[in-house]
C-alpha cells in the first residue's frame, strides 16, 4: 500500500459527484500535493527506500563495484543501463 487507506477508499468510492471527477489535494511541505503526484512520491520513497536497504546488504567490495560503475555511467552521460 503506497497511500493511506483514506486516499483509496475516496477513489474506490466518492471520486464521481454528478458526472465531475473530484481529486483530493494534501498539504505537503506548504504546497498542495495532488493524488498523482503523492502516489508517484509515495512509490518513489518506497523504491529508494528498498534500494537502500538492498545496498546495506552489499559487501564492501560490491559496494566499492556499484560505486565505480555509477561514477563511470553519470560521467559518460550514457543513458542506457548500467
Amino acid at each position: 500500500r503506497f497511500l493511506e487507506n483514506g486516499w483509496n477508499e475516496w477513489y474506490r468510492s466518492f471520486h464521481r459527484v454528478e458526472r465531475y471527477r473530484l481529486d483530493l489535494f494534501r498539504t505537503c511541505k506548504d504546497e498542495l500535493e495532488p493524488f498523482t503526484v503523492a502516489l508517484t512520491n509515495s512509490r518513489i520513497s518506497k523504491t529508494v527506500i528498498d534500494a537502500t536497504a538492498g545496498y546495506e546488504r552489499l559487501s564492501d567490495e560490491d559496494k566499492a563495484i556499484l560505486s565505480d560503475r555509477l561514477k563511470c555511467h553519470l560521467s559518460s552521460g550514457d543513458s542506457g543501463s548500467i
